[in-house]
């Protein structure tokens, strides 16, 4: 029995090195995928080819809200980062979980590591019996979990399908649930919290549609993809002649 329980942790310690070590692998991936690839090569190309909205654009106009700070931008890149590690890691290990527990001492040796800005929140006493106003240290175990700034590893739907599968082309008032409540939604999202909007090389709007919508720039063009796929069976697609809309996306955050 002995003999079994120092095999198993031998085991135990090797896949837990094994996993670690692919973990580091990852993130210094991101790191030259996110702050060396995205930013230092590839948008400044796109910015010299010209792939990006013109001043009169109507889609530029909605870009103009909400311009992000100093800081936001930095957490973006870091953002960014984390993203693309994270897809390679979950691309070699497709069945690990998500929670998996690895050791922060080692991690700190990453390139990403270093260079991030961000620290565990310094939590005050009141915190304990009340909520923080940026919903930081509202979950004891992840001080991060929800709060203003993070990421949300939640892949969503498009907004456009579900639109069109729950409303029919009827008109039937709903007491309920009123155009205030979709305003309410905005204001508390881009007026209150302000969240950062993303911008490419020198400020710039990447143009990721083809010119009226007729279809995709080709994906060595697309670094970061800010188009939304229009299905040709739309209701509201005339003459199925537009298949990509331009979306504004806000940013990648810490």
């Amino acid at each position: 029995e002995k003999r079994n329980n120092d095999v198993q942790t031998n085991n135990y310690f090797n896949i837990s090195s094994i996993l670690e070590d692919s973990l580091l692998e990852a993130a210094n991936f991101g790191l030259q995928a996110g702050l060396n690839d995205l930013y230092y090569v590839q948008e400044p190309k796109l910015y010299s080819m010209g792939l990006y909205l013109e001043s009169d654009n109507p889609a530029r106009y909605v870009a103009a809200f909400n311009n992000q700070s100093e800081e936001a931008r930095d957490l973006a890149k870091f953002g960014y980062t984390a993203l693309q590690g994270t897809s390679m890691f979950l691309k070699k290990f497709p069945n690990m979980s998500l929670e998996l527990s690895l050791i922060r001492n080692k991690l700190k040796r990453t390139s990403l590591e270093q260079q991030s800005t961000r620290d565990p929140p310094q939590c005050l006493p009141a915190s304990l019996r009340y909520r923080t106003s940026d919903s930081s240290y509202n979950n004891l175990q992840n001080l991060w979990w929800g709060s203003a700034m993070s990421v949300m590893r939640r892949p969503l739907p498009s907004a456009r399908d579900i639109s069109n599968l729950i409303h029919e082309n009827k008109d039937v008032p709903l007491a309920s649930v009123t155009h205030m409540l979709m305003q309410w939604g905005q204001f508390l999202d881009h007026d209150l919290t302000a969240t950062g909007q993303s911008r490419g090389f020198n400020g710039i709007v990447p143009r990721c549609c083809l010119q009226n919508g007729i279809g995709f720039q080709l994906a060595e063009f697309m670094v970061i993809n800010y188009s939304i796929t229009v299905v040709i069976t739309f209701s509201h697609n005339i003459n199925n002649t537009i298949h990509c809309r331009f979306f504004k996306t806000l940013e990648n955050v810490l």
